[in-house]
């Protein structure tokens, strides 16, 4: 908690209110939950005594310990209750989703499942069939689980309420329940501040948007957050659930070790990749057992080693770090088992592995840019396939084409980008071929604000006041030199941005992105895979060359903007080898699906 309190010190307003509100939530508990806090600290020998029959404590709401199975609770000075007044906590949740709509059910500890079951028939407006008879299967896999199980489960549950649902009281009752049964864990802390910074983006109002009868409605957005507000939400949210531990994770999850929690499950997630910007999270209704099958990519390991190498030399993390955290990359690379395309680390090395993966070990500085970080429009292009005829987009997109802007940034603005994504150790979200950063794990800087921002004036009639989406940045394998998939995005307007020097890519023709003519309809699509990655028609079309497009090779400090229904893909690309060559594209995302500024400006005028 001190960690986490020193780090947030040095954020900005913003962020320092979320925090403060977290702690506040938690100031409210009763004495005795704090007393247990205290009491736990207090004493190594009492945590090693609890941890022989923490798995056999009693599944109630009240988290007290009691005698249980023929084992003898400790005197009530070193396991003191943990009685508070809160709801009783959640013992079954059920993911739900019918057409355009998306609810959970679920049972509080005392609930009839009948009366949970008819709440999910309310939420999703149908009767869901089975339901009642998976949320018993819920309830007994949860009353399987021991008190340790169920507070990683909690926090896993959590953060897909909050992620999924945008539950925040749910979510929060879930973090509290955890951090009640073992409140001197510095994982359950800081997982529950960053779920409280999280509250804070979730019930900010950034894009209203919703599906009827196959249109979309656009309500125009009153009281949303500047883009400023936004990234440095999100920066507060990634200092928080990334921030290194201060020591080894067996001196600081003795209890939950010692209970049979899996080391691999106190790694952070990097994010996931559904919505916020690649910021959220699937449902995940596996059993516990299958949370420990954690895997990484080779390239990622690859990718963490070179950087390493390159911020030791640099001088930008200490020796005892880097050298430390190199043994047991190499070492995972060396010998972790295969699976597929993937490695299964042991959980010695998940454990070893701990204050180092998935952790802010340097982030460098990207502030704003005195002056402006966009050059002037003097080097714009548009360019047209001949096949689309028109674009619901405006301006020099209305009619099918693809606008091109080279020499986009300053060369102080593209210096100072290019830094920040080559050194900071912020690439948590694997794919096959490529890494990605989104604002949930800090990319989310004063200078993208100030791009944003400088993008919108200089391309009014297209970005207009379209609120900023996402943005992200991705970091292609330079061994496997191979692109993202078809695909279109959820959003209006495109803008993509190259960052790796020319004298890299080895190829002056390639390296670039395909926008093809084929165009994505929410209202046409079977689900959201096939708005996405386009229907079997249309790929059937583009794979056969029936589709024409717009291509437009690799340019260091070239912006592409298009409509974010066009499918695209990565041209085929062969860059230099090297952690300081590799291909980093930059994308923003403007606005909702088909919410286009003419349409906007059409509604304000009526």
């Amino acid at each position: 908690s001190q960690a986490s309190q020193a780090s947030l010190a040095s954020l900005p307003s913003q962020a320092r209110q979320a925090s403060q509100a977290s702690q506040a939530s938690l100031a409210s508990l009763p004495s005795q939950a704090r007393q247990a806090s205290q009491a736990s600290q207090a004493s190594q020998a009492s945590q090693a005594r609890e941890a022989s029959f923490v798995a056999e404590l009693p599944q109630d709401s009240t988290c007290s310990h009691e005698k249980r199975g023929g084992a003898t609770a400790p005197p009530p000075s070193e396991a003191p209750s943990l009685h508070f007044n809160m709801r009783p906590e959640l013992v079954a949740v059920e993911h739900l989703k019918a057409y355009s709509r998306r609810a959970i059910s679920v049972m509080h500890r005392g609930d009839a499942v009948v009366d949970a079951a008819r709440s999910g028939y309310n939420a999703i407006g149908v009767p869901c069939c089975g339901l009642e008879d998976r949320l018993l299967k819920s309830l007994a896999r949860w009353d399987s689980l021991s008190l340790a199980g169920q507070a990683m489960h909690r926090v896993r549950r959590g953060w897909d309420l909050l992620r999924l649902h945008l539950a925040v009281d749910l979510a929060r009752l879930e973090f509290v329940h955890a951090l009640a049964a073992f409140p001197s864990s510095p994982f359950l802390m800081r997982e529950f501040s960053a779920s409280q910074v999280r509250s804070v983006i979730a019930l900010t109002p950034v894009i209203p948007l919703f599906a009827s009868e196959g249109s979309w409605a656009h309500p125009l957005v009153s009281g949303a957050p500047s883009i400023t507000t936004w990234m440095e939400a999100w920066e507060c949210y990634a200092a928080v659930r990334y921030h290194p531990p201060e020591s080894d994770l067996r001196t600081e999850e003795h209890r939950l070790l010692s209970a049979g929690v899996q080391a691999s499950w106190f790694i952070p997630d990097g994010g996931g990749w559904t919505g916020w910007g690649g910021c959220g999270l699937e449902a995940d209704e596996q059993p516990e057992s299958a949370w420990s099958q954690r895997k990484v990519f080779p390239h990622r390991l690859r990718h963490d080693i070179e950087q390493l190498q390159l911020l030791h030399g640099r001088g930008l993390v200490p020796e005892s770090t880097a050298s430390t955290a190199l043994v047991l990359y190499r070492e995972v690379l060396a010998t972790a088992a295969r699976s597929g395309e993937l490695l299964q680390p042991t959980e010695r090395q998940w454990e070893l592995l701990y204050p180092f993966f998935n952790r802010r070990l340097y982030v460098h500085p990207s502030p704003r840019i005195p002056g402006a970080a966009i050059q002037g429009t003097g080097n714009i292009s548009v360019m047209h396939s001949g096949g689309l005829a028109q674009s619901a987009a405006g301006g020099a997109l209305s009619r099918g084409g693809v606008i091109v802007a080279d020499n986009i940034l300053t060369p102080d603005g593209l210096n100072s980008l290019m830094e920040f994504a080559q050194l900071s150790t912020i690439f948590f979200q694997e794919r096959a071929s490529y890494l990605g950063a989104a604002v949930c794990t800090g990319f989310a800087t004063p200078l993208l604000d100030q791009i944003a921002q400088e993008l919108r004036l200089q391309f009014p009639e297209i970005l207009c006041d379209l609120p900023l989406a996402a943005t992200w940045a991705y970091k292609y394998d330079d061994q496997l030199q191979a692109g993202i998939d078809l695909h279109a995005d959820t959003a209006a307007v495109n803008v993509n941005l190259w960052l790796t020097p020319d004298e890299d890519n080895l190829d002056s023709a390639s390296g670039g992105l395909v926008v093809f003519d084929r165009v994505s309809d929410a209202s046409k699509a079977s689900d959201s895979q096939e708005y996405h990655h386009g229907t079997p028609d249309q790929r059937n079309d583009i794979m056969r060359g029936a589709s024409a497009n717009v291509t437009v090779p690799y340019k260091q400090n070239r912006a592409i903007i298009f409509d974010s229904a066009r499918l695209h893909t990565t041209q085929a690309f062969t860059f230099r080898r090297g952690i300081t060559s590799r291909r980093i594209n930059l994308t923003f995302l403007f606005g909702a699906m088909g919410q286009y500024c003419p349409r906007r400006r059409e509604l304000k005028r009526r």
